[in-house]
């Protein structure tokens, strides 16, 4: 048996993947070009940290506010603030020079139940006492000990003994801070600077300029200045603004009036520039870099299976864009993803880090962390035009995930999803003025449920207002309806029928109604009738918008088998309209493609239909193909057995370009010599509340351990001699089980996770429950 240090370090080794440089890759290092420098000058001009100041309600201060806040507000004096939302919440203040004096604090709290409430701040880990919360606008006071304050960013931690409900009780408050200020000995405070922030490039003592770099690894920083200061500006470039310096050598000076800065290959991928000084103003500031200048495509097929792919050695239906695509360039018989998912696994493949590290556990709840940068972010900063077009409502800009693309199309409207022959009428347009070098981002969702029936049957279901026939929508092809009607005043009766059974997935009135319109009853989600009847009360005659889903029911195995497969056939024609235009402007042979998906689809195995609910492989496989260009020295319809995942696709691209790895990547890159010869672990995970549980896993090349916290159950599965995961050999405590369960609860405590998830308990809105019952979760 292995001991529990070599297993934990063996954990380390396999989990922290980096990517790899190529190293003689057959690729013309005389065609590196230097990219579009990234101006800052923009930035820097309108973006400052003040000295001594922090303002949690400003906007340049957002990075400075960390922990249990409520979103910033404006308050009636024209100022901004913010309230905290917990008992503790904290802030990061800058300080030019920590000599003695006392922190203020202006704000207020509410009172609860008539008794002031009491609050204590703590700097750098070290208590100045406990206030009573002022009961209006005021400010408290803090005498400051010695040796409290360090120069640059002090961390401030505010303490309230309880917290009030407000609103209803839908508000949870603790004290709201308009200013923390720093006011040294002798001083007096002084208004809040952040209302009345100067704009512009000059640098002014007390002042520090800032800028957001996503991605400036391996990149040169240039700045030019006028006038003649006594002392160049400073430069720091920090993880926050005004925050200690991350790069340790000094600038090169150009001249009197310019210097330039290296930033490392290692820097984090998100940072802040802080420009200081005196007696100069900024002409120019600018980020360069070389990159391989290669056309990147990336088409993603949302739940596609790779068994039903002919070059995954299905037989039952025809791919032949798919399969061409396979013959030019490399395909991975062995590659998974980390959540059965939508969003979050894209978010994945975009940051190259996991679920849990993101943030984003299930679909359309929250945000991918600015922090972490996106792949469209760091080509884009590198020169790259960069154009995104997406086909499910779960991978919106709001979402995070247009980040770093020029052009961006996520409309979907109520549709939640979008066929591929409406989504090639945008990207054959988008492809044809992608600039040069370009990544594009395809994005295609027929093979999600649910299944089109393309042909094998023809259903539809009437729709009757008043016993008047008004529509046939449909069933057999999810076809979402917006119907207008016209209403009288009163109560008027609708009625949805149809020959054959079929899923109300949605209806729902929309904006364009008149004011006291009701629908009754409410909408259930996934409801199979054969004929639904409702109300439409309203107080007057008008117009009403009425959002009518309906899909038939598939009621036999084989069924879901023919129409899935129907569907991936389906999508194949348009992956080859996508390629033949690539192959129709002269880019297709030198252009970097990666063609995959998002996860797969359970289709009656292990009992289970769909997604989300587990970790087995109908879920988790995914297919993967690499077609890199011409000039590249690989194999054209070679195939590799050595596990990949989606997470190592970002740090595979960066390589090949020239780019440094992004820091914290947990990916490999896939096309480095020696990359089929390591042993790989993927961690993965399902969360609640679109998963009935939490679940974390681990596949290694040959097995998978799968885990539920909540009730303690492991399953193990040895994948060579059962790869359908029928057979559950956990409770025979193999030194194999012992293992890998020990390297899961390993990666598990490296990533803070414990038995619950946090995502269980988010409240979700009834526009994003409505969007997702539309898409059958």
């Amino acid at each position: 048996m292995v001991g529990s240090a070599k297993l934990l370090r063996f954990a380390c080794l396999l989990f922290i993947l980096s990517a790899v440089v190529l190293i003689g890759c057959g690729k013309d290092e005389k065609s590196a070009y230097t990219a579009a420098p990234v101006d800052l000058l923009a930035q820097l001009k309108s973006k400052a940290v003040v000295a001594n100041f922090v303002d949690p309600g400003a906007e340049n201060c957002q990075p400075l506010r960390r922990g249990d806040w409520h979103p910033p507000e404006t308050n009636p004096r024209g100022g901004t603030h913010a309230w905290t939302r917990g008992q503790e919440a904290y802030l990061y203040l800058p300080v030019a020079d920590p000599g003695p004096g006392k922190l203020v604090l202006v704000g207020y709290g509410l009172k609860d139940d008539g008794e002031f409430r009491r609050v204590e701040l703590l700097v750098n880990g070290r208590s100045l006492g406990t206030e009573t919360v002022p009961p209006h606008h005021d400010r408290i006071d803090w005498p400051v000990p010695p040796l409290t304050l360090r120069r640059g960013l002090n961390e401030v931690q505010i303490k309230v003994d309880r917290t009030v409900l407000w609103d209803g009780g839908s508000r949870q408050l603790g004290v709201l801070v308009d200013l923390l200020q720093f006011v040294p000995e002798g001083a007096i405070p002084t208004p809040d600077p952040y209302d009345q922030l100067p704009y512009g490039s000059e640098l002014n003592p007390g002042i520090w300029r800032t800028a957001q770099m996503v991605h400036g690894a391996g990149s040169t920083l240039l700045l030019r200045w006028s006038g003649t200061p006594p002392t160049p500006p400073t430069v720091t470039v920090s993880e926050l603004p005004g925050g200690e310096s991350l790069v340790l050598a000094p600038p090169v000076m150009e001249g009197r009036n310019g210097l330039r800065l290296d930033l490392p290959a290692d820097l984090p991928g998100c940072c802040w520039l802080t420009v200081a000084g005196e007696g100069v103003t900024l002409t120019e500031a600018h980020l360069e870099s070389t990159v391989q200048p290669v056309d990147i495509l990336l088409i993603v097929i949302d739940t596609l299976r790779p068994d039903f792919l002919g070059c995954y050695g299905h037989t039952d239906h025809s791919t032949p864009a798919i399969d061409n695509l396979a013959g030019d360039g490399i395909l991975f018989e062995n590659a998974v993803c980390h959540t059965p998912i939508t969003g979050p696994s894209h978010a994945n493949l975009f940051t190259s880090r996991l679920p849990s590290e993101t943030g984003i556990v299930n679909n359309q709840l929250g945000k991918i962390p600015r922090q972490q940068p996106l792949l469209a972010e760091i080509l884009a900063e590198r020169g790259y035009d960069t154009s995104g077009a997406i086909s499910i409502s779960n991978l919106a800009q709001r979402f995070g995930f247009g980040r770093g693309f020029a052009t961006f199309t996520d409309h979907t409207a109520d549709r939640w999803i979008l066929p591929a022959d409406t989504m090639i009428t945008r990207i054959e347009p988008m492809l044809a003025k992608l600039g040069n070098p370009g990544f594009f981002w395809a994005h295609l969702c027929d093979p999600h449920e649910p299944y089109n029936a393309h042909g094998l049957v023809e259903r539809q279901a009437e729709v009757r207002v008043a016993e008047r026939l008004v529509a046939t929508i449909p069933t057999s092809t999810y076809t979402p309806s917006m119907l207008t009607l016209e209403l009288e005043a009163g109560r008027t009766p609708i009625s949805i029928t149809s020959d054959d059974p079929f899923h109300l997935r949605n209806l729902a009135l929309r904006n364009n109604k008149p004011k006291g319109t009701a629908l009754d009853p409410r909408f259930e989600a996934g409801q199979v009738v054969k004929s639904h009847k409702a109300t439409i009360t309203s107080k007057k005659a008008g117009k009403v918008d009425l959002a009518v889903h309906l899909n038939d029911l598939i009621e036999s195995g084989d069924a879901i088998w023919e129409r899935y497969g129907r569907e991936v056939t389906y999508c194949d024609r348009f992956v080859g309209v996508i390629l033949d235009s690539l192959k129709a402007a002269g880019r297709y042979d030198d252009c970097l493609i990666i063609f995959t998906s998002d996860h797969g689809e359970a289709l009656g195995e292990n009992k289970m239909l769909g997604h989300i609910e587990t970790l087995y492989d109908v879920m988790m496989k995914v297919p993967l193909i690499i077609k890199p260009p011409q000039n590249w020295n690989f194999k054209a319809g070679s195939r590799r057995q050595d596990q990949a995942a989606l997470v190592d696709i970002l740090p595979t691209v960066l390589a090949h370009l020239g780019i440094p790895a992004l820091p914290g990547a947990r990916g490999r890159d896939l096309l480095a010599p020696d990359a089929n010869l390591a042993e790989t672990v993927v961690f993965m995970e399902t969360h609640r509340p679109q998963a009935r549980r939490d679940l974390y896993g681990l596949r290694t090349d040959g097995a998978k351990i799968i885990y539920e916290p909540a009730t303690e159950i492991w399953e193990f599965y040895d994948l060579q001699v059962d790869p359908k995961e029928l057979d559950n050999k956990a409770v025979q405590q193999s030194e194999e089980f012992v293992r890998h369960r020990q390297l899961l609860l390993g990666l598990m405590a490296g990533l803070d996770l414990t038995a619950g998830s946090e995502a269980a308990e988010v409240e979700i809105d009834e526009r994003t429950k409505e969007s997702l019952r539309s898409l059958g979760y």
